[in-house]
């Protein structure tokens, strides 16, 4: 689809093309979402798990997830990233 595209475009730029933390992270989070809306959960689950295991400090990302999964009602799920703030 043309959200996974532009996902990975973001999270993968071109050479010479800079893309903030942020950026990557809102990109990442755009596709789990995705995922999540065509019931992928362990996709969704795979990206968000991997970008923590890369940086587990990052708050932005952690916060992020909540939402992810907050909006998809799985609120198990954001409980976890919330108990990791």
């Amino acid at each position: 689809s043309r959200t996974m595209e532009l996902t990975r475009e973001l999270m993968n730029p071109p050479p010479g093309r800079v893309v903030t933390v942020t950026n990557q992270i809102d990109a990442l989070c755009l596709a789990a979402r995705a995922h999540l809306q065509l019931n992928e959960s362990a996709q969704a689950q795979a990206i968000l798990e991997a970008a923590y295991r890369a940086s587990p400090t990052n708050v932005y990302l952690m916060a992020n997830a909540v939402g992810v999964y907050s909006s998809a009602g799985d609120f198990t799920n954001a409980m976890t990233y919330t108990d990791r703030l």
